[in-house]
């Protein structure tokens, strides 16, 4: 895969496909896999939440998602990094303010105007206030011919969590799409069955046998 293979895969297919179910929100602004020394310099740390911050604040991603977690894309890696921070919305702030027994004396009409009154500086506001989600995750997949040895460094691996040496090896270089796939359905189970039974990509090239050793199929590995 070069740059240009990358850059139309990001803003056709994992766009299209993010649009389908409803995640998409934008694309990045800056060039692909152009990440700031901060972000590579803070990533090397395990606070989840500084390096989610620092990516966002200086737009080191390629997509955005709704609920602002994002996919960063490079030649030799793919990452996402889930928002830690739970989103809260006008419903569930009215639903903090009265309660939702009271809500439910509302009409339509009365309701929807108090959903309405409500500004973007106290649903801001609100949100700030609203605890860490536990449960938020990163998902990196990296490509290392560098430091590549069977059974103890794999070529093609994922790793979940900020762990350096959780590395799940791979059999395949994995596609963009199917990383992406992975990430959705194992970060958003209530849109699974949308993708996965209308949806079957090219998972990824098989490796050159100088990057993937019979021996390897000895232990846990992915396709």
């Amino acid at each position: 895969m070069n740059l240009i293979s990358l850059k139309i895969a990001i803003e056709k297919d994992i766009k299209n496909l993010l649009t389908k179910v409803n995640l998409y929100k934008g694309l990045g602004v800056k060039n692909i896999g152009e990440h700031s020394d901060e972000f590579k310099k803070i990533s090397r740390k395990s606070c989840y939440l500084d390096i989610y911050n620092t990516a966002i604040k200086n737009y080191d991603y390629e997509i955005l998602l709704k609920d602002d977690s994002i996919f960063q894309f490079s030649l030799t890696r793919y990452s996402f990094i889930q928002n830690p921070c739970i989103i809260g919305t006008k419903e569930d702030l009215l639903s903090h303010i009265y309660g939702e027994n009271e809500l439910l004396e509302f009409d339509d009409t009365n309701y929807n105007m108090l959903l309405n009154s409500i500004s973007e500086d106290e649903l801001e506001q609100y949100r700030n206030e609203q605890s860490i989600n536990i449960e938020a995750h990163s998902i990196r997949y990296d490509i290392d011919e560098k430091n590549y040895k069977p059974l103890i460094h794999s070529y093609s691996h994922i790793h979940i969590g900020p762990n350096g040496n959780l590395r799940i090896p791979c059999s395949k270089e994995l596609s963009p799409i199917a990383f992406v796939l992975f990430v959705i359905k194992h970060t958003y189970p209530d849109i699974n069955e949308v993708i996965y039974k209308g949806y079957l990509p090219n998972k990824g090239n098989v490796l050159h046998p100088n990057f993937w050793n019979k021996e390897e199929e000895k232990e846990l590995f992915l396709i």
